[in-house]
């Protein structure tokens, strides 16, 4: 279950990136690397990431297993992040929080937003 979720993070991230929607693969990945070479040298703000808070979908699980999952992942973890002249967002960020199952988890990733979208689509590891 966690790789068909990595993959659709990654497949759904990869879907949004304008270099890709206009061109090869080959400019989407010259792109992205671009992008992330950039947020990486050049950032405009310093993130500070503290998850306290998740939540289980009701009707995705019965009450026994809700009942056992954590739902306070404590954890933190640090970033950076800066905008592009469209107003796009990238971030880098790293942390480490408590899982479902009260298990450290830690994750490094990449996110990008488009300007005037509210969704955030990130890359995870």
């Amino acid at each position: 279950m966690r790789t068909f979720l990595v993959a659709l993070c990654v497949s759904l991230s990869v879907l949004t990136f304008p270099a890709l929607a206009a061109g090869t693969l080959s400019d989407g990945w010259e792109w992205l690397k671009q992008d992330v070479s950039q947020t990486w040298e050049q950032p405009q703000y310093y993130d500070l990431y503290l998850p306290f808070i998740s939540w289980h979908a009701r009707f995705a699980y019965d009450k026994d297993k809700t009942d056992n999952y954590n739902e306070s992942p404590w954890g933190g973890g640090f970033g950076v992040s800066r905008y592009n002249e469209d107003g796009d967002w990238s971030a880098l960020y790293a942390m480490a929080f408590k899982d479902s199952h009260n298990m450290w988890q830690p994750i490094i990733g990449y996110g990008w937003e488009k300007a005037g979208i509210s969704m955030r689509h990130a890359m995870c590891v």
